[in-house]
């Protein structure tokens, strides 16, 4: 929801309706998220090869194809599952603004594989430079075995920050978030 202003200690309220079809629909998708913004998708799209994005922006998303990865029942409405093998959605290029990173995403893994490849859940690369990320997320195999959530800004340099999972459970749905700031040199990745 986003109102101009609520101030406190006025009698200021917000009305919501749940499952009233005769209410009035005020929804206004491009203006809820602001300029800061780069891209918000929520991969509720039940049929197709796009996935929409929520900004401004409108930088879509796409699929493999309409199956890959599959539409399927989410956290919050919908989501895609990807099968750990060749599916991805694709953005158009975004001018980048790697100072100041945020990304979360709801995540229900129903197999992990661990070993020497990382499963990216999201990664920002450049074509013009051989495919090397610059911003990261991703499941890797933990020194102990145990998986970890990673965030890594290049393909050469060490991993930022780990976050380690003792306990990771398959058909469990888990919210990641990742934060990197070069500015103040805050990097972290954050599990639930």
């Amino acid at each position: 929801v986003k109102i101009p202003s609520l101030a406190a200690g006025t009698t200021d309220y917000l009305w919501m309706y749940y499952n009233n079809t005769g209410a009035a629909d005020g929804q206004q998708v491009t203006s809820v998220w602001d300029s800061n913004f780069k891209g918000v998708w929520h991969m509720d799209e039940t049929s197709g090869t796009t996935n929409a994005d929520s900004t401004s922006n409108a930088n879509t998303g796409t699929k493999v194809a309409a199956t890959e990865p599959n539409p399927l029942t989410g956290q919050v409405d919908g989501a895609q599952d990807f099968d750990g093998s060749n599916d991805k959605v694709d953005v158009a290029d975004i001018t980048p603004n790697l100072t100041q990173v945020t990304f979360s995403a709801w995540v229900n893994g129903d197999k992990f594989v661990y070993g020497p490849n990382n499963h990216d859940i999201f990664a920002e690369t450049s074509t013009s430079n051989c495919g090397t990320h610059y911003f990261r997320v991703y499941f890797q195999d933990g020194d102990t075995g145990t998986p970890e959530v990673a965030l890594r800004l290049d393909a050469n340099s060490d991993t930022l920050y780990a976050q380690r999972l003792q306990v990771w459970s398959l058909g469990t749905w888990y919210h990641i978030a990742a934060i990197y700031d070069s500015v103040s040199d805050v990097h972290s990745v954050f599990v639930n």
